[in-house]
């Protein structure tokens, strides 16, 4: 069946050097009135259609009114989806509302969800959790349901969870229940005179989102440039920062139950301006609550927005338009008003609505699968989750006192460490800088082949196939009896610690980017955030200090203690964990 059976033509705007490739977006339809539709992101031939179709009807044990449609006008080759492949989507895709109903439910496979979201911050894998999460999500601006599920090649004809998951979406999607939903707009509003905004609210201890939008994500050297509220997930409350009364917000603050999505980013920038750290702190933040409800999704609010409200995709304004001018990523107070206003009171809606729905879900959890003790994951996360990122918010904004001068003479010390380590291996290779850069994998892999002639142990599996010298190989060629490799393995010991722990002041790299004007590095951790639910950290990675060896010792002399009142002192927990 052609589209011209059921619809009218769209005008498709494509590339005329594409003509050849173009193609019906509707590649299969046995009905004008289709209970399901398949969404294809990349092109199938016409048996692999007729399969497909057919896998639908046989694994349904009913021939399905069924529609399936290629997002895309045309064939993409292996150039188009070489990079950027979300906005080549986003771009190219058709416009769906022309082809589906509202009130619909999409099977969307592989990429062909980027389609709908406009972005990469689901997947199907996102949805691989079958037992505690739903497995679709609503797309508002086609009025429909969405079932993700892998691509047609990862899973079509294959043994595999993906398709065990393929086929558990068809029948999820063919079975659910469609309800007509009607989607309360949202009221988004400028507060003229936030001072008493905030004294009139302080009156009663409200439950509250809140979230910030700032210059930047450096609290020390960006400001806020505006607070956005709100009380019911319903309205949202838009606070100019610079009319705001810090004594005034701090009494709207104390003894409040904060909402948020990572909200210790918008705590610290706080706190940093002027804020009691007494009187404000985390009562739930959604970036943890998804992630104790499911690993395999992002837990951002962009995702979450998809995952638990109607209104998925309320930042694709201002995403389009730091596609247009990137630097506005930086410093979002540059983003026009127009664009930003509806977006940063979107964000405390849609961190208000969806803390009811974790919430929600996380008492559902706990009723269908309750535990032989004591323990439920609402206490697991209020007793134990919540107060762990209070207490980094103290622990990241007390910082770590850095040595200057001991970190100066470190530095040195390991760059000229550096030097010999080097001049030791041109000599046993007999060779100089110049016709060899033994930081360079390929140039030490083709010299180690060719010039001194060492076996093989693996090579690489790019076109030049040259050998590998990775840690791995090298340490087989150590064993083998090979000086050099021994000479290479301390070379890169050496530079590792000095571009990870040192650095180059003029450089402003290594350690030296770290440091604030008051001589101390403030690490930033990500609470409870792996997989084993230990923390992360970054700027800099202050959990990956060097433990043995030569060198750890004077690596963490660079760091100090506030006065001779404190020493420095090393537990390790690993006797605590279950192995």
């Amino acid at each position: 069946m052609k589209m011209s059976d059921f619809f009218i033509a769209s005008k498709l705007n494509i590339d005329s050097s594409r003509n050849a490739s173009l193609v019906d977006p509707i590649q299969y339809a046995n009905t004008t009135e289709p209970e399901l539709y398949v969404l294809l992101d990349e092109g199938l031939s016409p048996k692999q259609i007729t399969a497909l179709s057919s896998f639908i009807h046989r694994r349904l044990e009913v021939t399905v009114p069924l529609t399936i449609l290629s997002v895309l006008p045309f064939f993409p080759t292996s150039k188009d989806l070489a990079k950027d492949v979300v906005n080549f989507y986003s771009k190219n895709a058709i416009d769906l509302s022309e082809y589906i109903k509202p009130n619909s439910k999409i099977i969307t496979m592989g990429r062909s969800i980027y389609s709908i979201t406009h972005s990469d911050v689901l997947n199907a894998k996102s949805f691989y959790d079958i037992v505690f999460n739903k497995q679709y999500f609503y797309a508002p601006k086609l009025k429909s349901y969405i079932f993700p599920i892998d691509a047609f090649k990862i899973w079509f004809n294959r043994d595999s969870f993906e398709k065990y998951f393929a086929l558990t979406q068809l029948k999820n999607a063919y079975e659910f229940k469609l309800e007509l939903k009607r989607i309360a707009k949202p009221i988004l509003k400028y507060v003229e005179d936030p001072n008493a905004f905030l004294s009139l609210h302080s009156l009663l201890k409200h439950e509250v989102s809140l979230d910030l939008e700032t210059t930047g994500l450096d609290y020390f050297k960006n400001k806020i440039g505006c607070i956005t509220l709100s009380f019911n997930g319903k309205i949202s409350y838009y606070l100019d920062w610079n009319k705001i009364d810090i004594e005034i917000l701090n009494n709207f603050l104390k003894d409040r139950f904060l909402i948020g999505a990572n909200l210790k980013f918008d705590v610290k920038f706080l706190i940093h301006n002027g804020v009691n750290k007494e009187s404000i702190k985390i009562g739930f933040d959604t970036l943890q609550g998804s992630h104790i409800l499911n690993e395999m999704s992002s837990n951002s609010l962009e995702a979450n927005a998809w995952l638990y409200t109607n209104y998925g995709g309320y930042d694709k304004g201002l995403h389009d338009y730091i596609k247009r001018y990137p630097s506005a990523k930086k410093n979002y107070m540059k983003i026009p008003f127009d664009i930003r206003f509806p977006y940063a009171t979107m964000d405390a809606i849609s961190s208000y609505q969806v803390y009811k729905k974790q919430q929600e879900q996380m008492d559902w959890i706990d009723k269908q699968f309750p535990m032989n003790n004591d323990w439920s994951l609402n206490r697991y996360y209020k007793e134990i989750v919540i107060p762990n990122l209070n207490t980094f918010v103290d622990i990241e904004m007390r910082g770590i006192h850095i040595n200057k001068e001991k970190l100066d003479s470190v530095s040195n010390e390991i760059k000229n460490l550096i030097q010999k380590a080097k001049d030791n291996i041109y000599k046993e290779f007999n060779t100089t800088e110049k016709k060899l850069d033994i930081a360079s994998g390929k140039e030490l892999g083709i010299f180690l082949e060719h010039n001194l002639r060492w076996p093989c142990i693996e090579r690489t599996k790019v076109k030049e196939n040259f050998y590998l010298a990775n840690e791995n190989c090298l340490k087989k060629w150590k064993n083998k009896g090979y000086v050099g490799a021994d000479l290479i393995l301390k070379y890169r010991e050496l530079t590792t610690l000095y571009n990870t722990f040192l650095g180059n002041e003029k450089e402003n790299s290594g350690m030296y980017q770290h440091i604030k004007n008051d001589g101390k590095i403030y690490p930033n951790y990500g609470v409870m955030i792996t997989n084993s639910h230990r923390n992360k950290c970054s700027r800099p990675n202050f959990q990956n200090q060097p433990q043995h060896g030569t060198y750890a010792k004077l690596i963490k002399s660079i760091y100090d203690v506030p006065n001779k009142d404190y020493v420095f002192g090393v537990v390790d927990f690993k006797g605590l964990q279950l192995r």
